[in-house]
């Protein structure tokens, strides 16, 4: 998705049974290990490299997820810049442009794998091949090539994700360090997006 902030965009649960029967063994295995939690937050650190793995950007940042269908992603510096998605609507909002991109969540939760943590929906998981990389990490791949994002790789410590690494078509790679991580859930008023006053709307949604 497009955002005021490319790097944000790269890039990120209660239907657990009825995703891990219809998956090959990678598949059953990550959603078993997504769906452990009805919840999830931490600080990250986010680095994006160039395809040559030269450092483009670092930023530090919050996300949140509430399952199965809230998501916040919270940059803090350098530079401001907010990712939610509320079920109905997924909101970017860069105060330094002073702009809001509405998208609509249906059509989003399936471009994005960052969506896999949060939506248990088979025709979601179906567009992604998973594969397993070792016992604590899973490589997935967009099956049809079309959207920013190609592929993202997932890594746990214990029950936990401790790294995502986001590969897109123009060949960045952003990753996330997350760190004070809680498997608490947070609360659904925690993913409210009230648009501020004198900004500019872009209303994707019907577009």
């Amino acid at each position: 998705m497009k955002t005021g902030n490319p790097y944000l965009s790269g890039v990120v649960l209660a239907g657990l049974f009825a995703v891990s029967a219809v998956y090959g063994d990678a598949g059953t295995d990550l959603s078993e290990r997504v769906f452990k939690t009805a919840g999830f937050s931490a600080d990250f650190v986010q680095t994006v490299k160039s395809g040559d793995g030269k450092v483009l950007q670092e930023s530090r940042g919050e996300m949140s997820l509430l399952r199965p269908e809230f998501f916040r992603m919270e940059i803090s510096e350098p530079d401001e810049s907010l990712l939610v998605a509320d079920g109905k609507a997924v909101y970017s909002y860069d105060p330094l442009l002073e702009q809001v991109v509405i998208y609509s969540f249906d059509r989003e939760v399936g471009n994005s794998p960052l969506m896999l943590l949060v939506s248990p929906d088979k025709k979601v998981w179906d567009r992604y091949r998973i594969e397993s990389r070792g016992k604590d990490a899973f490589k997935v791949t967009l099956r049809e090539p079309g959207g920013l994002v190609t592929e993202m790789e997932i890594l746990f410590q214990g029950d936990s994700i401790s790294k995502l690494n986001v590969y897109e078509t123009d060949g960045k790679v952003s990753t996330y360090d997350f760190v004070s991580v809680s498997a608490g859930a947070p609360e659904k008023k925690d993913f409210r997006f009230d648009i501020p006053e004198g900004v500019t709307v872009d209303d994707q949604r019907g577009k």
